[in-house]
């Protein structure tokens, strides 16, 4: 998820539209459940990829993601979005023992990412 940000900053040719699925840095989840080392310097990150993005994202993330727990995400959003970048935020409920692993679990968010793609105007095969 952090690549595909940092990616679509970079406005690679052809790339119409990119997914945030759990993306981040610096979780620990056994020593820091839903607290990550240094957050604040990963919205730095994100901001710069937002200022300069042009194509569209989505980005899923669950309430019980014991890397980034709840509010890391939406503030790293926050940055990513603070200039302008085109960016769906979607928090899914909790998903199993840990929701960083909701990947794991398609019929979960796979409905998000039909509806962004259907917004974006693409059609799936």
């Amino acid at each position: 998820g952090l690549a595909s940000t940092v990616a679509n900053g970079k406005n690679i040719p052809g790339v119409v539209a990119a997914i945030n699925m759990a993306g981040g840095s610096g979780g620990i989840p056994k020593d820091r459940p839903a607290n990550p080392c240094g957050p604040e310097r990963l919205s730095e990150v994100y901001r710069a990829a937002g200022a300069t993005a042009k194509a569209p994202m989505l980005w899923v993330y669950a309430e019980n993601d014991k890397f980034w727990g709840q509010q890391v995400p939406r503030s790293w959003h926050t940055a990513y979005s603070a200039k302008g970048a085109k960016a769906e935020f979607v928090m899914l409920p909790p998903v199993g023992e840990d929701g960083h692993r909701a990947i794991d679990q398609p019929s979960v968010w796979i409905p998000h990412v039909e509806s962004f793609i259907a917004s974006i105007g693409l059609k799936r095969n």
